[in-house]
C-alpha cells in the first residue's frame, strides 16, 4: 500500500495558479479517509472514502476521481463547512494494479494536489457466459455451455459435478479465437437421478492459477427412452398413390416394454401411430411399415420422419429417411399387348378382287349392240332401180354379230376376275409387284383417254354426214315414185343388194314377190359394227 504525491511539477502550476486567480493560496486539501485491503480481484466493487478541507463555506466545490483504466468519476457539492468527507464506489477493471486519483476543484483555478491509491489485483482468470446450463437435463443429454475466459494468456476451461473431481478439457483458448469457448459436457457413467450442481472454472495455463468456480444447479431424470437406428426405405422412388416400404430397427433399455411407434409423413405432416404397443427389447429388433403416398401429393423430395414412445411415455428423439415422389408416367404409344398397326391379314389397301377403276366388262362409253346414230336403212343415193322384193328382218333382232361381241365381252369379264385367292396382294407384297401394278393401271387409263377420243371422232364425222344425209334422202324418195319397175327377178333365185355399208340378204319366198312392195309399212332394219381388237 503506498500514497504517492504530486510532482514538482504539478505543485509548480497549481502555485501560479492560485496566486494569480486569488492572490492567495487558498486551494484545497484532499486526503483517503477509508481503509483499503492487502488486494483485490478483477471486477470487484470497492467504496472509497475521502476528506476534502480547507474550503470556505457556501462555496462551489468539485472533484474527480480517476482510474487506470480512464474510469472517470465527476461530482460537485456546495460547502456548508470547511471540509467535506465523501464516499464513492469504484469497479476494479485492470491488473495486477489499479490506480485512483482524487482531486479537487475551487472555481477555475483553485486545483487541489492530486492524490492517488495504488491497488494490488492479482492476475487471475475468470469466465464470461453467454449460453449458461439449463435447469433440468435428462439422459442422453447434454450440457451446452458458450462463453469467454477474461485475463489470461492461454486459457483453459475445468468443469467438475457436484463433489467429484474436477476435469480439465484440452482445447486451448488464445488471442487467435478470442478466448471464446462453446462445449458440450456428457454426464458421468450412471449418474444417478435428482438435483446436482457443476462447476466451472478458467484455467490460466502459464501459472496454473484457477477462477472463483462459477456453479450451476440443475435437476436430472435417469430415464431410457427408445432408440432407432436403420431407417430407411424400400425404394428411393416411389409412384404417387402407391405404397413404399419404410422398415427400421428399435431397442429399449428397460426390460419388458413397449413402445408406440408413430410416424409423420413431410416437413408438417400430422404424427401418426403406425405400430402401437410394439414389443421392444433390449437388442435391436427389427420393424417395418408399409407408407402408402397420397394419390394428390405433388413431385418431390420429402421427409419422413419416425418416433417412439414407451409405456414410461419416455420419448425418443425423431429419426428421420427420404423418399422422391413421381407421377405416373404415360407411354405415348400403345402398350404391348394391342399392335399400333393393322395386322397381317387384314390389308391396309383395296384389295384386288375389287378395282379401284372400271371393270373391263362395263365400258365407260356406249356399248357395241346399241348404234349411238340412226342406222343406214335408207341408201344415201338414187339406187339403180327399185328392189322387187320385201326386205324380211331377222326373225329374233338379234345378229351373229352382236353375240358375238356379247361374248368377247364375256370373256373379257371373265378373264379379269381373280382366279384364286393365291392372286391377291399382302401386306408384305414387294416394289416390283407394287410397280407393276401401277403400270397396268397406267396403260388402262390411256387406253381409256384413247377410245374416248375415237369416240369423239366418230360422233363428229357422224353428225357431219347425217347433215348432208337427209338432203339426198329427200332427192331420192322423190325420185323413187317416178321411176317404174319392169325387170322381173327368178323367184327360184335370191336377190343380194350390196351395199359397202351393210349387207342384206332375202330368202325367197313362196307368195308374190311384188305383194306389198307399194304399201306403206313399218320395215325394222339393224345396223350393227364390230370393234376389231388391236
Amino acid at each position: 500500500m503506498e500514497v504517492r504525491s504530486a510532482t514538482v511539477h504539478d505543485l509548480c502550476i497549481l502555485t501560479l495558479k492560485t496566486v494569480i486567480g486569488a492572490g492567495r493560496i487558498t486551494r484545497p486539501v484532499v486526503s483517503f479517509t477509508s481503509t483499503f485491503a492487502e488486494s483485490y480481484t478483477m471486477n470487484q466493487e470497492i467504496e472509497v472514502s475521502f476528506e476534502v478541507t480547507n474550503i470556505v463555506a457556501n462555496q462551489k466545490i468539485a472533484y474527480y476521481i480517476e482510474s487506470t483504466n480512464n474510469q472517470i468519476i465527476k461530482d460537485e457539492f456546495i460547502a456548508t463547512t470547511t471540509s467535506k468527507k465523501i464516499t464513492q464506489k469504484v469497479t476494479v477493471r485492470s491488473s495486477p494494479e489499479f490506480n485512483i486519483t482524487i482531486y479537487c476543484k475551487r472555481g477555475n483555478y483553485e486545483v487541489s494536489i492530486p492524490i492517488t491509491k495504488i491497488l494490488n489485483v492479482p492476475r487471475s482468470p475468470s469466465l464470461h457466459f453467454d449460453e449458461k446450463p439449463k435447469n433440468s437435463y435428462t439422459k442422453n443429454s447434454r450440457i451446452a455451455v458458450k462463453g469467454r475466459i477474461i485475463d489470461v494468456s492461454t486459457g483453459l476451461l475445468a468443469y467438475k459435478f457436484d463433489s467429484t473431481e474436477t476435469k480439465v478439457l484440452p482445447k486451448e483458448y488464445t488471442v487467435s479465437n478470442s478466448y471464446y469457448f462453446s462445449e458440450l459436457i456428457d454426464f458421468p457413467v450412471n449418474f444417478q437421478d435428482g438435483q446436482h450442481c457443476i462447476t466451472f472454472y478458467a484455467v490460466d495455463k502459464a501459472s496454473n492459477t484457477y477462477s472463483k468456480g462459477d456453479e450451476f444447479e440443475f435437476s436430472f431424470v435417469n430415464t431410457h427412452p427408445p432408440e432407432i437406428q436403420n431407417l430407411k426405405t424400400s425404394a428411393e422412388t416411389v409412384i404417387r398413390g402407391r405404397t413404399v416400404k419404410v422398415t427400421g430397427q428399435i431397442k429399449d433399455e428397460d426390460p419388458n416394454s413397449y413402445s408406440d411407434i408413430s410416424l409423420s409423413f413431410g416437413e408438417f405432416g400430422p404424427e401418426t401411430t403406425i405400430i402401437p404397443n410394439f414389443e421392444t427389447k433390449i437388442t435391436w429388433t427389427d420393424f417395418e411399415y408399409e407408407l402408402t403416398i397420397p394419390p394428390d401429393t405433388p413431385p418431390g423430395k420429402y421427409r419422413i420422419s419416425v418416433s417412439a414412445k414407451d409405456t414410461g411415455r419416455d420419448q425418443s428423439e425423431y429419426y428421420y429417411c427420404y423418399v422422391t415422389v413421381l407421377i405416373q408416367p404415360i407411354t405415348p404409344f400403345q402398350t404391348a399387348p394391342k399392335t399400333a398397326f393393322e395386322t397381317p391379314f387384314n390389308t391396309a389397301f383395296q384389295t384386288s378382287h375389287n378395282t379401284p377403276y372400271e371393270t373391263p366388262f362395263s365400258s365407260a362409253f356406249q356399248t357395241a349392240h346399241d348404234t349411238p346414230f340412226v342406222t343406214v336403212f335408207a341408201t344415201p343415193f338414187l339406187t339403180s332401180q327399185e328392189t322387187p322384193i320385201k326386205e324380211v328382218p331377222p326373225a329374233n333382232g338379234e345378229s351373229p354379230n352382236e353375240k358375238s361381241n356379247l361374248d368377247d365381252d364375256s370373256k373379257n369379264s371373265s378373264s379379269v376376275t381373280p382366279n384364286s385367292a393365291d392372286e391377291m396382294p399382302t401386306l408384305f407384297q414387294d416394289d416390283g409387284s407394287a410397280k407393276k401394278k401401277k403400270s397396268t393401271i397406267l396403260i388402262v387409263v390411256i387406253c381409256s383417254v384413247i377410245a374416248v377420243i375415237i369416240i369423239a371422232i366418230l360422233i363428229a364425222v357422224f353428225i357431219y354426214k347425217r347433215t348432208h344425209q337427209d338432203d339426198s334422202e329427200e332427192e331420192s324418195s322423190i325420185e323413187m315414185a317416178e321411176t317404174v319397175i319392169q325387170s322381173v327377178v327368178n323367184p327360184n333365185d335370191g336377190a343380194t343388194l350390196d351395199n359397202p355399208l351393210f349387207t342384206t340378204t332375202t330368202v325367197d319366198d313362196d307368195e308374190d314377190i311384188f305383194a306389198g312392195d307399194f304399201e306403206e309399212g313399218n320395215t325394222v332394219h339393224y345396223f350393227f359394227i364390230k370393234e376389231e381388237d388391236e
